[in-house]
C-alpha cells in the first residue's frame, strides 16, 4: 500500500510513499458491472483500510508527527494497493493494482488505529459538474473525451488523478474502436455531474469505465474478448493447467430478473422508440412464459434514430436468460472484469473407485456410479461480472455470467 499526498500548490507529490509497514487491515476490493441495464455502469465499492496510528503519523497536517506535515490536506490523498504472488520459481508476478482516493474524514480510536474509507479514484468524477464542455455533435467516445479533459481557467481538472505521462496513456477511451453512438445534439445541464454523463454514454453503448492496473482511465465495451483466459474447476473437474480452484459455490441462478426482451427509450415527452423480440401467445417464448417485461428509460438528448439504436443495442445485450454463478476461489488477483472464462463443476463421485464397474465394464455410464451435488456444469463459457478480493484472507469471490 502506498500513497501520494497533496502539495501546497494542490499538485500531487511525484513518487508514491510506501506505507505497507503500517497496514493492519487491507480491506476488500470489490468491482462489478452488474451486467444489466438498470445499472448500466461499472461499480466499485469503497475499501476500508486500517493503519497503525500509534505514533500519530496519519493525523491531520497540523500535527507535528504527521506524515502530512507541510502538505495541504489529507483530503484527496491518493492510495495504491498492489496485489500479486510468487510463482513456482520465486519470481514476483503482478496481479491487481487498485487506485483509490480519500474523500471522507478518517476515524481514529484510542487503540492507536486509524481507519480510512478509500473510494475508487473514479469517485472524483462525482465531485465536478460536466456542465461547460462543448455540446457540439459527436460520438459518445468523443463526449467522454471532452468530459475527462474538461478545463477550467485553461487548466485540466482531472489530469492529476491519473498516472499516464500523456493523453494517449492517461485516457484509454474505446481504444479497441468498437462501434459507438453518435449524438447529434448532446445535452449537459448544470445539474449533471461528470459521472452522470459518463454513465449515460456507457448505457447507450453497453460500455463500462474504470481505472486500470497502470492507474489510467479506461472506457470500453463489456465484450468478454476473443477467447477464454482462465478455467474455473470445481469438484469432479480437473485439468493440468488450472487444477481444482473453486472452494465453494454459493449459488447458481437463472437471471430472470435482469432479462429484458423489450426496451423502450423515451426521446421526447411521450415519444418512445421500442426494440422488442417477436412473440405470440402459446409459442413458449420468454414473453409467453415470463411476461412482456420492458426496460424503460428517458434520454431527451437523443433524437428518434439515436434512441432506436440505443434500444436495439440494450435489448440485444439483455434479451436472453443467462445463468450466473457466485463462488469463492483461491487467491487469483490477475483476473479482471469482463474476462472470458470457462466454468466446470461435475460433482464428487458416489463411489471412491469406480474403475471396474463404472468405466471399464459399463463404458463410463452412471448406472452403478455417479456424481453427487446438485450442480453439473461442463465447459460453459462465461465472463466475469463481479469479483471481491480480500487482502486479509487472500481469497477471491467471483460472479460469472454465461456468454
Amino acid at each position: 500500500m502506498s500513497i501520494k499526498r497533496i502539495n501546497p500548490d494542490m499538485s500531487y507529490e511525484t513518487s508514491w510513499l510506501d506505507i505497507s509497514q503500517y497496514v493492519m487491515s487491507w480491506g476488500r476490493i470489490n468491482r462489478k458491472i452488474g451486467d444489466n441495464v438498470f445499472l448500466g455502469q461499472y461499480q466499485q465499492l469503497p475499501v476500508q483500510v486500517v493503519l497503525d496510528n500509534s505514533r500519530r503519523l496519519f493525523n491531520d497536517s497540523n500535527t507535528f508527527e504527521s506524515l502530512f506535515l507541510h502538505f495541504k490536506t489529507r483530503f484527496g490523498t491518493r492510495f495504491k494497493i498492489e496485489h500479486g504472488f510468487l510463482d513456482e520459481d520465486g519470481a514476483e508476478v503482478a496481479g491487481l493494482v487498485w487506485y483509490g482516493i480519500m474523500v471522507s474524514k478518517p476515524v481514529i480510536n484510542n487503540r492507536g488505529q486509524i481507519s480510512f474509507i478509500v473510494h475508487p479514484v473514479e469517485k472524483i468524477f462525482e465531485k465536478y459538474t460536466g456542465f461547460g464542455i462543448s455540446t457540439a455533435a459527436g460520438t459518445t467516445a468523443a463526449l467522454i473525451d471532452r468530459l475527462v479533459k474538461r478545463e477550467l481557467s485553461s487548466k485540466r481538472i482531472f489530469d492529476k488523478y491519473f498516472e499516464g505521462a500523456n493523453d494517449a496513456a492517461k485516457y484509454l477511451i474505446n481504444s479497441a474502436g468498437d462501434a459507438v453512438t453518435t449524438i447529434s445534439a448532446p445535452s449537459i445541464a448544470e445539474k449533471d455531474y461528470t459521472v452522470d454523463k459518463i454513465r449515460d454514454y456507457s448505457i447507450y453503448d453497453n460500455f463500462h469505465y474504470y481505472t486500470d492496473n497502470t492507474g489510467n482511465f479506461v472506457w470500453k465495451s463489456k465484450s468478454p474478448g476473443a477467447a477464454s483466459v482462465w478455467t474455473f474447476n470445481g469438484a469432479g473437474s480437473f485439468d493440468n493447467d488450472f487444477g481444482i480452484n473453486i472452494c465453494e459455490v454459493y449459488s447458481e441462478i437463472e437471471d430472470i430478473d435482469n432479462t429484458f426482451p423489450r426496451v423502450a427509450i423515451e426521446y421526447s415527452a411521450g415519444n418512445y422508440e421500442v426494440s422488442a423480440t417477436v412473440w405470440s401467445p402459446g409459442d413458449g417464448s420468454y414473453q409467453d412464459i415470463y411476461g412482456e417485461k420492458t426496460y424503460r428509460e428517458s434520454y431527451y438528448e437523443l433524437i428518434q434514430a439515436e434512441a432506436a439504436a440505443v434500444a436495439l443495442k440494450l435489448r440485444e445485450a439483455e434479451q436472453e436468460i443467462k445463468r450466473i454463478w457466485h463462488f469463492s476461489s483461491f487467491y487469483i488477483p490477475q483476473l479482471e472484469l469482463c474476462n472470458w472464462v470457462t466454468m466446470n463443476y461435475v460433482g464428487k463421485l458416489t463411489v471412491s473407485n469406480p474403475f471396474i464397474l463404472g468405466v471399464s465394464l459399463l463404458g463410463g455410464t452412471d448406472d452403478l456410479t455417479g456424481y453427487t451435488n446438485s450442480l453439473k456444469v461442463s465447459g460453459v463459457e462465461c465472463k466475469i461480472i463481479e469479483f471481491t478480493l480480500d487482502g486479509n484472507t487472500s481469497r477471491t469471490e467471483f460472479k460469472i455470467k454465461e456468454i
